[in-house]
């Protein structure tokens, strides 16, 4: 039995802890659906909590594209090598100054 913040999950609910997919294929995977290329950053191994109460094993990946202003964390499940979830780090804003706008 695993405790999180709120439940208790089964040990059957949690996947297996070697993964399937390699982290090549998971790397492909995330610069594919999102355009963007591997930024070298070390990938880990972690585990994804899933709203149905299953603990999913992902490879966290990040990818950036700076041009197109693309820079993500991706969870791939390192067993499916289905895209879970991203994190975007690039948190768009700026200031109005008189006329023009300007990005930081």
């Amino acid at each position: 039995m695993l405790a999180t913040n709120s439940c208790c999950i089964p040990i059957d609910e949690i996947a297996a802890q070697q993964p399937t997919v390699h982290i090549s294929a998971a790397i492909r995977t995330a610069e594919e659906t999102f355009g963007a290329a591997y930024n070298d950053y070390p990938t880990t191994l972690g585990y994804y909590a899933q709203w149905d109460g299953s603990v999913v094993l992902v490879h966290v990946v990040q990818v950036q594209d700076v041009d197109n202003a693309i820079w993500l964390q991706v969870y791939v499940d390192a067993h499916s090598g289905e895209v879970l979830s991203s994190i975007n780090f690039i948190a768009e804003s700026g200031v109005r100054l008189s006329s023009t706008f300007q990005y930081f």
